[in-house]
């Protein structure tokens, strides 16, 4: 492959991590506007932050499902499907008027989001045997995510003062990556399991202990991480700012 063409393949790459971010912050700061058109609905408060929460729990549910599927039957044609997926179930609730169809598109959603959260860094790690490479990979994607997860919430709150509909729009921005997932996301190479002298194949065990502990940090600092895109919207409305842009700064 040559220089530009990986080049071009790791942008698309981590920007499969910022979009993956994007989905859920987006359209925070349109949920007031979405509960006042849906306010006959009981409950509203609930389901309106559903909206935003319901892709995350998709996403986590999702992602070690994928995973498999993904060691099973490879990792490009995964990602194609998620990225799929992003581009039908995304922009989907900006044409429906049922807030149940809405969730449910959102859970869809959730699950392309599981696919491109969990493919690159998967690929990364095919791709780069040499540590130092694959770490800096790695980490320009988590800067990449947190980056997406900035600029979006700023556009989802600017559009969402045109109409509380736009936010959702912005997931058509898939659409950008498509080609180059399609023209550089090669599938890596399967390796070869190590065989020991007898002729066994040599497994590592499962450091399931740090797995837990891993999991359970990241599922912690999630939820904690959430009650900013869930809450602030409909504080800064209680205390008389009702402009959605300004919801869009202040989550991010």
């Amino acid at each position: 492959m040559s220089p530009l063409r990986r080049r071009i393949r790791d942008l698309t790459l981590f920007g499969c991590g910022g979009l993956s971010a994007m989905a859920m912050a987006a359209v925070a700061p349109s949920l007031p506007e979405l509960s006042l058109h849906f306010g006959d609905h009981a409950n509203i408060d609930l389901l309106a932050r559903l909206v935003v929460s319901l892709p995350t729990l998709l996403l986590a549910l999702a992602g070690p499902l994928f995973g498999f599927l993904a060691d099973k039957i490879g990792r490009r044609p995964i990602l194609l499907f998620g990225a799929a997926i992003y581009a039908v179930a995304g922009p989907l609730p900006y044409i429906l008027d049922d807030l149940h169809a809405i969730l449910a598109s959102r859970a869809a959603l959730g699950l392309g989001m599981g696919i491109l959260f969990t493919m690159p860094p998967a690929l990364f790690a095919d791709y780069y045997e040499d540590v130092r490479t694959r770490r800096r990979s790695l980490a320009i994607y988590a800067a990449a995510t947190a980056a997406g997860g900035v600029l979006f919430v700023l556009f989802g709150g600017i559009v969402a003062d045109i109409h509380w509909r736009a936010p959702f729009l912005l997931h058509l921005s898939v659409l950008a990556f498509l080609p180059g997932i399609i023209a550089t996301v090669n599938e890596p190479t399967r390796k070869a399991s190590a065989v020991s002298a007898d002729g066994s194949i040599a497994c590592q065990p499962v450091p399931w202990l740090a797995l837990i502990a891993i999991y359970a940090m990241i599922a912690v600092t999630g939820g904690v991480f959430l009650q900013m895109p869930l809450n602030l919207p409909f504080l800064l409305v209680d205390i008389g700012t009702e402009q959605a842009s300004i919801a869009g700064y202040a989550i991010a």
